[in-house]
């Protein structure tokens, strides 16, 4: 009883004290911003901020405009959470899984990546910049494909040392789950539903519009931090939320170095089909060929458990080394070249320099 409240206690706490700063930087940002803009009339008219918004238009969006944003997408979360589960409990079992990725497509079109074009097309000038719709370093495409192959045994052992402190799966996310595996649906269409959708409407989203906004003030760890923290909060459920979050900085920092979003799009889109691959895969050798797997040559990488596929130390090794080796790679890339070869790119698309994205320095 006092053991696990403790132990709950901690993470409440640090999410709280980190909110509360988050309050604070975006109270004083809002009163570095607009504070001239209300000076003479000492109060602020919300039709007055709107109609500053909408005609001094500036390349990008600021901290406030990030920070709206998302905002927009949790409040749109939570109004079409009662209508999402209506919808998935008026369904016969055969049309479960059909009916989660239809579901699954709306949220992503409709709630996430919805506001982040609205609001970019409406609040700045130039949507390419806003987010980061730029073809990046053929290398930076190179280590996005590679990475989610190193990260996802990483990830999914690391969440299965933590079972025991996050609560148990809602009913919801573990039908969600069996959707991932059902070998009786179509795997493109899972594939479209589960790891193509969120590929293109998070990153468009968090590393795009978002994480464009919060780099504004130029504090890249900070930026990369708190649109880490938002992409995690967006998914709400404690395990994906601790998950989501430590992926959401490797995101945030390919997306940052290489100026671009369609690395982080590459990276989303195999991750998330690597999940789904294995949902699929541990079913099927659950239902019939588990001896035929142990004793094959990848017996060695990878072990058949009642949880499905495990990976085994060497695996990990291997995957360790090679995501820091990539990781730093990006960090030290991003440094010396990515700026430089950005900066000539958008001279090249004819942009003037005040016009210029800030690059990870």
């Amino acid at each position: 009883g006092n053991t696990g409240a403790l132990i709950f206690a901690v993470p409440v706490l640090v999410t709280s004290i980190g909110y509360s700063l988050l309050a604070l930087w975006w109270a004083i940002e809002q009163f570095s911003s607009e504070g001239v803009l209300f000076r003479d009339g000492e109060r602020f008219e919300v039709a007055l901020w709107l109609r500053h918004l909408l005609r001094e238009k500036e390349p990008t969006p600021n901290f406030t405009e990030a920070g709206f944003c998302f905002v927009v997408i949790m409040l749109a979360q939570f109004v079409s959470m009662r209508a999402l589960g209506q919808s998935v409990a008026s369904v016969t079992p055969d049309q479960l899984g059909m009916q989660m990725m239809k579901l699954m497509l709306i949220q992503q079109l409709a709630i996430i990546a919805c506001p982040a074009l609205f609001m970019a097309l409406l609040l700045t000038t130039s949507m390419r910049q806003s987010l980061r719709l730029w073809l990046p370093n053929w290398k930076f495409v190179a280590i996005a494909a590679l990475l989610p192959f190193a990260m996802h045994p990483l990830s999914l052992e690391l969440m299965a040392s933590l079972h025991w402190f996050f609560p148990q799966l809602p009913e919801g996310v573990v039908r969600q789950l069996k959707a991932m595996g059902d070998a009786e649906q179509p795997l493109a269409l899972i594939l479209v539903a589960f790891a193509v959708a969120p590929a293109i409407c998070e990153e468009l989203a968090f590393r795009g519009f978002i994480l464009t906004g919060l780099n504004r003030s130029g504090r890249t760890g900070v930026a990369i931090g708190l649109s880490a923290l938002t992409f995690g909060v967006m998914h709400m459920i404690p395990q994906q939320v601790f998950n989501a979050t430590l992926l959401g900085v490797v995101l945030g920092l390919i997306a940052l170095r290489s100026n671009s979003l369609l690395p982080g799009v590459i990276f989303h889109f195999l991750f998330n089909s690597l999940a789904v691959l294995r949902e699929r895969t541990s079913a099927q050798l659950v239902a019939g060929r588990a001896e035929e797997f142990q004793e094959s040559f990848w017996h060695w990488f990878a072990t058949l458990e009642d949880g499905g596929l495990r990976y085994t130390w060497l695996t990990l090794v291997i995957a360790g080394v090679v995501a820091s080796l990539s990781l730093w790679w990006v960090w030290q890339f991003g440094r010396s070249k990515v700026g430089s070869e950005s900066i000539k790119s958008l001279f090249t698309n004819g942009l003037a320099p005040a016009q210029q994205p800030t690059c990870a320095s």
